[in-house]
C-alpha cells in the first residue's frame, strides 16, 4: 500500500504549478480542480520535501492522509484516547479475572459458612484470581470426597467476577414419621369432570356440582352401610370451575418488547460518553444499565461494567374490534400461565366492553378445566 498525502494548494495560476512539479518528477496520483486559484492534489508522501522546495509564493495545507500515514496520522490525533483505552482494556483483563465475590446458594447459616471456609482454602476467594474448569473440578472432588457423608451434590459455576455455588445435603430417611389419614376434597367450587382414586372410597360422581371443602374421595371403606376399614385416600380430581377476568388494551400502544438476547460488556467512559469494547454485533435497539469498576471524582474517567438488553420497539394503532381481541388474548394468558400441562381452558365469553380513557375495557368469562384436588386430615375433617 502506497503511502499518500492529499494536499490543497492555493495561489496564482496554479496550473503552471502543476507543470512545474511534473518537470521535477513529482507523480501526481489525482488532481481535483476546486476553483481557478485551488486545487487539490495527491502526491507520494516521500515526494513531500520536494514540492516544499518548489512551492515558491503558494500556500500548502494537508487536508489528510492514505495508506499507511493515515493510520499514524489518526493514532497520533487520538494518542490519548487510545492510551485511555489501552489502559482500560488492560484493567478490564485483570479484573474479569479477579473474584470479587463468592454466593453459597443455601438456607442454612452453618452450611454457608462452611462451604465459604472450605473454599477459602483452595484459594476461591474474594481479589484471589479465578481458577481454571480443570482446577475447579478437582476443588469440587476433593470437598465432594472430605464431606461424602454430608453433601449429596456440588456445584461450583463461575459468571463473571463471581463464583455462585450450589448443594444438596445428603437426606437422612426417618422411619419413625407417622402416617397420617387424609381425604380429597374440593378445592374450590366446581363441576366434577373427572375422578382418579387410587385408594379410598368415591363420594362424588361425574357431572355433579360440589361446593369448596365437599369430600370428594374418602377414606372410609364401606360395605353395606357398614364401615370395613380406614385408607390414606390417593388421587386427583379434575373439575370444571369458572372465572371472570377483566382486562383492558389501548388503541394506540407502544412497547419496547425484550427479546430476551442480552450480553454484558465493559467499556471506557470518558468525559460523559462510553466507548464499548469489542462490540462487534451490536444490537439495533437496545436498553442499557451501566456499573462503574474503578472511578475516581477527580478524573473523567472510569471503567464500566455495561449490561445490554435487546428490544424489538412495537408500534400499533387498533380499531375497536382488534383492541378487543387482544384484550381478549390477554385475559386468557392471565387464566394459562397458572394452569398446569394437564389444565387448559374449556371455553371463553365477551361479558361486557366499554371504550375509556383511549382503551377498550372487557370483562371476560373463562370456563377451565383445573386439577380440583386438596388433601385434609380426617381428623382435622371430624
Amino acid at each position: 500500500m502506497k503511502n499518500l498525502m492529499i494536499l490543497k494548494i492555493k495561489g496564482k495560476n496554479v496550473k503552471s504549478f502543476i507543470n512545474k512539479l511534473s518537470k521535477n518528477k513529482i507523480n501526481l496520483y489525482n488532481i481535483e480542480y476546486l476553483n481557478k486559484d485551488e486545487i487539490n492534489i495527491t502526491i507520494d508522501v516521500n515526494d513531500y520535501q520536494l514540492l516544499k522546495q518548489n512551492k515558491s509564493t503558494y500556500e500548502i495545507t494537508i487536508i489528510n492522509y492514505k495508506g499507511f500515514n493515515k493510520i499514524k496520522n489518526k493514532i497520533e490525533k487520538n494518542f490519548i484516547l487510545i492510551t485511555f483505552i489501552l489502559i482500560g482494556l488492560a484493567l478490564i483483563i485483570t479484573l474479569s479475572n479477579i473474584i470479587f465475590k463468592v454466593e453459597v446458594i443455601y438456607d442454612e447459616e452453618n452450611i454457608r459458612t462452611l462451604l465459604i471456609n472450605e473454599l477459602r482454602l483452595y484459594d476461591i476467594d474474594k481479589y484471589k484470581f479465578v481458577k481454571s474448569f480443570k482446577e475447579v473440578e478437582q476443588i469440587k472432588k476433593e470437598i465432594m470426597n472430605k464431606y461424602k457423608d454430608k453433601i449429596e451434590w456440588l456445584e461450583i459455576n463461575r459468571i463473571g467476577t463471581k463464583y455462585e455455588v450450589r448443594l444438596e445435603l445428603r437426606k437422612i430417611k426417618n422411619e419413625n414419621i407417622e402416617n397420617q389419614e387424609y381425604e380429597i376434597v374440593a378445592k374450590k367450587d366446581a363441576v366434577i369432570k373427572k375422578i382418579e382414586a387410587s385408594a379410598g372410597e368415591k363420594k362424588k360422581n361425574i357431572n355433579e356440582y360440589v361446593k369448596k371443602g365437599d369430600t370428594i374421595i374418602g377414606s372410609k371403606i364401606s360395605l353395606n352401610d357398614n364401615i370395613t376399614g380406614n385408607v390414606s385416600a390417593k388421587g386427583n380430581v379434575y373439575g370444571e370451575v369458572w372465572y371472570q377476568v377483566e382486562a383492558s388494551y389501548p388503541f394506540v400502544y407502544k412497547e419496547e418488547k425484550l427479546t430476551g438476547k442480552s450480553k454484558i460488556l465493559y467499556g471506557i467512559k470518558f468525559l460523559g460518553k462510553t466507548f464499548n469494547l469489542f462490540d462487534f454485533k451490536p444490537y439495533k435497539n437496545a436498553k442499557t444499565k451501566e456499573k462503574k469498576l474503578i472511578y475516581n471524582q477527580l478524573i473523567p474517567l472510569s471503567l464500566v461494567k455495561i449490561n445490554i438488553e435487546e428490544v424489538n420497539l412495537v408500534d400499533e394503532i387498533n380499531t375497536i374490534e382488534e383492541a378487543t381481541n387482544k384484550a381478549i388474548i390477554l385475559a386468557r394468558r392471565r387464566i394459562e400461565e397458572d394452569l398446569t400441562d394437564k389444565e387448559y381452558v374449556i371455553s371463553s365469553k365477551l361479558l361486557k366492553r366499554e371504550i375509556k380513557d383511549s382503551k377498550i375495557e372487557c370483562v371476560v368469562f373463562f370456563t377451565v378445566y383445573e386439577d380440583i384436588t386438596e388433601y385434609k386430615i380426617v381428623e382435622e375433617l371430624e
